[in-house]
């Protein structure tokens, strides 16, 4: 929605969609959503501020960072600014990489879907070319094909093949360069 200075001319509303950039407002927002969606749901040890459940984090830094487990400090407020500092020095690419990680890797599907439908919001608003459709970033053309590739997704017997075909076809379109 356009802010009123917007509104009335006073501030220029965006009108450049970002296909291969990542404008601060698009980066801070998706920084949010993770936030809200996950890093303020951290359960930390009272005593010494230790996570509870350090899985997520362990997955994330050997599959998406591929660092030594190690490195990760174990306060979460420590292992919170280098996770920080690693997503606001990523490239535009690198920033869609890890959301995807995220959304598809930590263990709560029910938010890893709430997130993705927040994501679509945020992505939608701020002018980005990509969308989660199917669980992967993807690029977009309209809401109607998103529409009609997340009802292709979603069929059963006995035309869960056609949904398989559809899946690899979008594993390519993602895919491609």
């Amino acid at each position: 929605m356009k802010s009123f200075s917007q509104r009335k001319g006073l501030k220029p509303a965006k009108s450049v969609i970002q296909v291969d950039s990542m404008d601060d407002d698009l980066k801070n927002r998706l920084w949010n959503a993770l936030t809200m969606f996950y890093w303020d749901k951290v359960e930390v040890i009272k005593l010494g501020g230790f996570i509870k459940d350090i899985t997520p984090f362990q997955l994330l830094w050997n599959e998406h960072f591929r660092k030594p487990l190690d490195e990760m400090h174990p306060n979460w407020v420590q292992t919170l600014l280098q996770i920080r500092h690693r997503f606001f020095n990523y490239k535009w690419n690198e920033v869609y990489d890890f959301v995807e990680f995220v959304a598809n890797r930590f263990p709560n599907k029910p938010v890893n879907s709430a997130f993705m439908v927040l994501c679509n919001f945020i992505l939608k608003e701020e002018l980005s070319a990509y969308r989660f459709v199917g669980g992967l970033i993807t690029p977009i053309t309209t809401q109607e094909e998103i529409t009609e590739i997340e009802e292709a997704l979603s069929l059963q017997y006995p035309l869960k093949p056609v949904a398989n075909h559809i899946r690899s076809a979008l594993d390519l379109f993602s895919n491609r360069k």
